[in-house]
């Protein structure tokens, strides 16, 4: 097998050679710099929404050393009102469902956010933790409770930390623009804004995440960045790929990089034939590869749309990151504590995108081809992912903005599973070539050669430059803003900004 496997890498062009007749793909680079990436991760969660317990899936999904790399998890905050008590959300649905995850994760360096799909039922207009009530109506936040969810918040990260699976941040609400049958609550946006406006200062347990919308609506994220009543509570927003959230996002994004604060994808699942209409077998047949290939495509757009975290929806399921063994057709790949062809296309962003800075980057086959490109310390990151099945032979040909010096690829294919190459640059360049492989996403780190560029590292990759910005009275309105943005949409006034006085 390791032959043949050998044998297929050598003929999806492992060698460096060029050939002289293919057809050139350009990947041109730019040194302009965007948005911090910190991060990929999913919801330690399997079927019916069970927490997952198994220390031994969240090692082989977590920790930079693991197959796939995850470093984000996010949780379910269930509706207790004071942790775990005999309720129909008991073991494991209570808090303490999560406690094993939390502290497995957290050893392997992930950051951890929870989610409320509903606050207790005692809180809301529905007095029920349903989304709504069989007539139909949505269950919102009481407006005389509102004083009690950032303390609920807090007793819910107390539990957490006492019990050593500390939560690094908290979001207000799961899909609030989604009226469901099951755990869930309504806000309009403005609704969501009085909250965080009146009652914001009462968080002390984690940060704060807003949003967090079905599609992304950025009307949930503008309403709290673009005034600074609510802007300095808010420290990441977060929002849904369905619909048409991968559109909306970069709207919202747009926005959050203007106030200093990163906008993360937090849920989306890619399984296109999930769907009753496909029969049961489909269901639970693990993605065909033009489906992973969606997949990579999708996490890439994320990135090339401002987001700083990419966060799937269940960790454990057929169209996941590791197997759930569910009964499938033969050799759907499937198979149960098994790490899926999914996870294996997701570490090329985990172990190679994580804690970098994304730079501009085109490529000229727009329409069946992607890329994106980072730097990291002495490492330039070039994602191409070819969604072209021809078997038309391809060069991609690089244009970059650093002379580098040597190459690695990881190749994943539908036969191929992260192959790693180094390819062969004689001399120091900007324009490298390689052939490109038909239907495959290849990462490509190239080590960058400083001397040979002519600038220092340190003028390249140094930490963009943030302030903090001040009311004249001390109260703190925005939190490491570019100083260009500093001052946009500020109402007339007196601020602090790099300790000095400024006048709107």
């Amino acid at each position: 097998m390791k032959l043949l496997q050998t044998f297929i890498s050598t003929a999806l062009c492992l060698s460096t050679a060029i050939s002289a007749n293919a057809y050139d793909i350009s990947v041109n680079v730019t040194s302009k710099q965007y948005q911090h990436i910190t991060g990929f991760g999913a919801a330690a969660l399997g079927d019916l929404m069970c927490p997952i317990q198994d220390s031994t899936i969240i090692a082989k999904l977590y920790g930079a050393s693991s197959p796939v790399g995850l470093n984000i998890m996010r949780i379910e905050i269930s509706p207790n009102l004071v942790g775990d008590v005999v309720t129909p959300w008991d073991t494991p649905y209570d808090w303490h469902g999560y406690i094993n995850a939390v502290k497995c994760a957290k050893r392997r360096g992930a950051i951890i956010f929870g989610t409320p799909w509903s606050p207790p039922a005692a809180y809301k207009t529905n007095n029920s933790a349903s989304g709504q009530d069989d007539a139909g109506v949505g269950g919102k936040l009481r407006t005389d409770r509102y004083r009690n969810f950032f303390p609920w918040l807090n007793f819910f990260c107390s539990y957490m930390k006492s019990n050593g699976a500390a939560v690094d941040i908290v979001a207000i609400q799961n899909e609030p623009d989604w009226k469901v049958s099951y755990s869930g609550c309504l806000y309009t946006p403005s609704e969501m804004h009085a909250l965080v406006r009146d009652y914001g200062d009462r968080l002390t347990g984690a940060k704060l995440m807003g949003g967090e919308s079905f599609w992304y609506n950025p009307a949930y994220t503008d309403s709290l960045l673009n005034d600074s009543n609510t802007c300095k509570y808010i420290s990441y927003i977060g929002g849904h790929f369905y619909g048409s959230g991968v559109k909306s996002a970069p709207l919202a994004a747009a926005t959050a990089m203007a106030h200093g604060v990163e906008a993360w994808e937090t849920e989306h699942f890619v399984d296109p034939r999930n769907d009753d209409s496909m029969g049961d077998k489909k269901v639970f047949d693990s993605p065909i590869w033009s489906e992973q290939i969606m997949f990579a495509k999708e996490v890439n757009e994320a990135m090339t749309g401002n987001l700083s975290a990419y966060v799937y929806w269940y960790m454990r399921a057929n169209h996941a990151f590791i197997g759930d063994g569910k009964a499938v057709a033969s050799g759907s790949g499937n198979e149960d504590m098994k790490i899926t062809k999914r996870g294996y296309v997701m570490s090329h962003f985990t172990k190679n995108v994580t804690g970098s800075t994304r730079l501009g980057a085109t490529i000229s086959a727009s329409s069946v081809m992607e890329t994106s490109a980072y730097i990291k310390g002495d490492s330039l990151i070039i994602m191409v992912i070819n969604s072209n099945s021809t078997s038309t032979t391809l060069n991609v040909a690089f244009n970059l903005p650093y002379v580098v010096k040597s190459c690695t690829r990881t190749l994943t294919t539908e036969s191929l599973t992260c192959d790693k190459q180094n390819l062969e640059i004689l001399e120091p360049t900007r324009t490298p070539k390689f052939p490109l492989a038909p239907s495959s996403i290849n990462t490509y780190v190239f080590a960058i050669d400083w001397n040979a560029t002519g600038i220092s590292r340190s003028s390249v990759i140094a930490d963009p430059v943030y302030t903090d910005v001040y009311t004249i009275e001390g109260v703190k309105i925005r939190s490491k803003v570019s100083p260009d943005k500093a001052t946009e949409g500020l109402h007339k006034g007196i601020y602090i900004i790099n300790g000095k006085k400024v006048i709107i």
